[in-house]
C-alpha cells in the first residue's frame, strides 16, 4: 500500500539478482557445445587409436584438463566479448537491460573474464608434463586468441577476422591439440574433424552476426557479413556445413568407419544445416532460434561422431 505520510511515495525495493544465478548466465553456458564436443570427440579417435585404453597410453589427467581448458577458455571469451561491447555500443539494449537489474558494469565483466581466463590458463599449465613445450606454446596462442578476438588495439571481431580465429581455434586446434596431448603424435584424422568442426561452430558465430548485421554496422564493427553483405552470410553458412558434410564423409571413408551413426551424422547434420539456412532465409528470422539451430548442429556432430569411431 502506497505511504503519504512524509509527502513521499514509497516503492518496493528492487530485488538484487542472485549472483550465483547472474554468472551462470552471463557466461553463457549454452555456448560451451562449441568448446566441449571437438574436445570429446577427439578424445574419442585417441581413445581408439589408443587400443580402446588396453595399451596403457590413454591419460585420464590430460582429457579432463583440455576440457576445462576449452570451457572455461570460451567462458572468458564470452566475458570479454560484452565487456568489449561496452566500447563499440554494440548491443546496447541487452547491456542497458542487465545495468537495470543492478549487477553488471564494465569493471566486473572485465574481473570475471581475467578470472576465467586464469583458470583456464592453470588448466593448460597441468598438461605440460604431457605435452611439453609444444602444448606450451599452443595455450599460449589460444589463451592469447581468446583475448584478443574481442579486446585490444586490433580486435580480430572488428576486422573481419572472427570467423579466422573461430575456426582455427575452436576446431582445427582443439581436436589436434587435444589429440596430440593423448597420443604425442600428429593425426591427419584429428585435423579432418577439426576442419568439420571449426566449420560447423563457425556456424553459430555467422548466425549470430546475421542477427546483428544492422547493430554491427552502425557501431562499425566489421564482421563479415558486414564486409560483405547478408547475402554472404547466407551463403557462407550453407557452404560451410556442405563442406563440413564432404570433409567428415572422406574422413568415415578413409577410415572405413562406415556405420549406422556416421551414415546418421552425414545426414542428420545435412538436414540440420539445410533447416537453418531456411531460418536464415527468413525475413523474420529471430536471432535466438538461429543460434539454438546452430548448436544443435554442433552437438549433431559431438554426438554421432564419436559414437561412429567407438562402436
Amino acid at each position: 500500500m502506497t505511504d503519504f505520510s512524509d509527502g513521499d511515495i514509497t516503492t518496493p525495493k528492487q530485488k538484487r539478482p542472485n549472483p550465483v544465478t547472474t554468472w551462470f548466465f552471463a557466461v553463457r553456458p549454452d555456448s560451451f557445445v562449441a568448446a566441449s564436443m571437438p574436445v570429446v570427440t577427439s578424445l574419442a579417435l585417441a581413445w581408439r587409436d589408443c587400443n580402446y585404453g588396453r595399451s596403457g597410453k590413454f591419460l585420464l589427467v590430460p582429457a579432463i584438463c583440455c576440457l576445462f581448458f576449452a570451457v572455461l577458455g570460451q567462458a572468458a571469451a564470452n566475458l570479454f566479448n560484452d565487456y568489449s561491447d561496452y566500447r563499440t555500443g554494440a548491443n546496447s539494449d541487452l547491456r542497458e537491460a542487465k545495468e537495470k537489474d543492478g549487477w553488471i558494469n564494465r569493471r566486473t565483466l572485465l574481473t570475471g573474464a581475467l578470472a576465467a581466463l586464469f583458470a583456464s590458463v592453470l588448466f593448460g599449465l597441468a598438461t605440460i608434463p604431457y605435452g611439453g613445450a609444444t602444448i606450451v606454446y599452443a595455450g599460449l596462442i589460444f589463451s592469447a586468441i581468446g583475448v584478443l578476438y574481442s579486446v585490444g588495439p586490433f580486435p580480430f571481431s572488428e576486422r573481419g577476422l572472427g570467423d579466422l580465429a573461430v575456426f582455427a581455434t575452436f576446431g582445427v586446434g582443439s581436436v589436434v591439440f587435444t589429440y596430440f596431448l593423448q597420443t604425442k603424435s600428429f593425426s591427419w584424422d584429428a585435423l579432418a574433424l577439426g576442419v568439420v568442426f571449426g566449420l560447423a561452430i563457425n556456424n553459430i558465430l555467422v548466425a549470430n552476426n546475421y542477427a546483428d548485421y544492422e547493430q554491427d554496422r552502425a557501431v562499425q564493427k566489421y564482421t563479415t557479413v558486414v564486409l560483405f553483405g547478408e547475402r554472404f552470410g547466407r551463403q557462407l553458412y550453407l557452404v560451410s556445413g556442405i563442406i563440413a558434410v564432404f570433409v567428415l564423409g572422406t574422413f568415415y571413408t578413409v577410415r572405413q568407419y562406415w556405420g549406422v551413426f556416421a551414415v546418421l551424422s552425414l545426414v542428420v547434420y545435412g538436414l540440420s544445416v539445410y533447416r537453418s539456412f531456411l531460418t536464415l532465409c527468413r525475413t523474420d528470422y529471430v536471432k535466438q532460434t538461429g543460434l539454438a539451430q546452430a548448436g544443435i548442429s554442433v552437438v549433431i556432430l559431438g554426438v554421432l561422431i564419436p559414437l561412429a569411431i567407438l562402436l
